[in-house]
This record gives structure tokens, C-alpha cells and sequence, in this order.
């Protein structure tokens, strides 16, 4: 859902933000602007359920018998673009909010990598990234055999550059999305097939 929250096994943390009892939920810590969750939830806000399912105060949910898992869980289940429902304490009130989720293209070549979201990519192959044009530029002229990137909080991606090709071009296929990224951020290939990247046209 492209926030960042925080546990809720403290008790005292809790009765801070008016939780009864019988409340069990995650503290919102940080929510992406650019996401359907950033028009309805708020820093603070405590999310208690998701489609009806109570959410632990160590971020778990049920799942099968007597097992529990991340309630994210529940998130990587949905298709694209549909919704969930949650609901959040704000100020000691409940509320519940349906919203848009956009999980990640799951296929083999990220196996492992689904619980990396919002983390910024620091590095690409050893080179530091100042923007998300260089970002794409990095990725598409990589000739490595495996294609390296940093994040914050010290994580660390390795794809095999050749299959991650592959991936993409498959998945954008099944989803029936046209490219990989807008057009802006798009290289320029030249006739001698080196590629270069866009530049904005100076004003006369």
C-alpha cells in the first residue's frame, strides 16, 4: 500500500493513541504520496483491520489453522488496481476507507524482493543515482551479467541482467501495459544503435 509503519506491542504507545483493549492494529508511520492510500490516511492513523480481518499489534494476520503471517499478505493477494478495505482509529474514532492497491508484478525474477517497497535506489552497479532519469538510464545501458542495485536501509537487489530482460518484456505482455517506464524517461536510440538520453529542447 506504499506506506511505512511501526508495531503496536507497547502498551503504553497504544493507550497514547486511544486504543481500547480489545484494539490491535499498526501505527502509520509514513505514507507515498504518489499513492491511492496518501488521499485517506494520515500519519498516526492506526490500521486495526483490512477487509475485516484484525490486524495484531505485531503486524500479523491469520492465515490457514494456527499460523500468521505479515498482514501484507493479504495486500500481495489482490489483483491489480483493486481495493481494500481498512480500518483506521484517527483521533480515538474509528473509520474505513476502501483503497486502490497496485501490488508488485510478481513473477520469478523478484522472488524474495516483494517486501521492498519505498525504499530508494542509492546505487546501480556502484554508481550513485541523482534521479530516476539517470536511474532508467543505468538500468537500460547495463552490460554486466547481473545487474546490482543499493537501497536505503541497506538492502540489496541482484537480478541476472539477461532474465531480467526477459521478465520485463513477458510481463508487460501479460499485462497488456506498452512500456516500461513514461516517455520521458525513455533513451534515445541513435541510427548507430548507441543509446543516449533525452534531452529537454532549449528554449530560443
Amino acid at each position: 500500500m506504499n506506506l511505512s509503519y511501526q508495531t503496536m506491542e507497547n502498551p503504553d504507545i497504544r493507550n497514547y493513541f486511544k486504543m481500547s483493549n480489545e484494539m490491535t492494529g499498526i501505527l502509520i508511520n509514513q505514507i507515498n504520496p504518489l499513492s491511492d492510500a496518501h488521499k485517506f490516511l494520515k500519519k498516526n492513523d492506526i490500521i486495526l483491520a483490512i477487509d475485516g480481518v484484525p490486524i495484531g499489534n505485531d503486524s500479523t494476520v491469520p492465515f490457514r489453522k494456527q499460523e500468521r503471517v505479515t498482514f501484507t499478505h493479504l495486500v500481495s493477494m489482490k489483483k491489480l488496481c483493486e481495493t481494500v478495505l481498512l480500518k483506521v482509529l484517527r483521533d480515538g474514532k474509528e473509520h474505513e476507507f476502501n483503497i486502490s492497491v497496485k501490488p508488485i508484478l510478481e513473477d520469478d525474477i523478484n522472488a524474495g524482493y516483494s517486501s521492498y517497497e519505498d525504499l530508494q535506489v542509492k546505487k546501480v552497479n556502484g554508481v550513485e543515482v541523482d534521479n530516476l532519469k539517470q536511474l532508467c538510464q543505468l538500468i537500460e545501458e547495463c552490460t554486466t551479467g547481473y545487474l546490482m542495485m543499493d537501497l536505503e536501509k541497506e538492502k540489496v537487489i541482484v537480478l541476472n541482467n539477461k532474465s531480467a530482460r526477459k521478465a520485463t518484456s513477458r510481463i508487460l505482455k501479460d499485462l497488456k501495459i506498452t512500456s516500461a517506464m513514461s516517455e520521458d524517461l525513455q533513451p534515445r536510440k541513435l541510427q548507430s544503435g548507441r543509446i543516449v538520453p533525452r534531452h529537454s529542447k532549449k528554449k530560443n
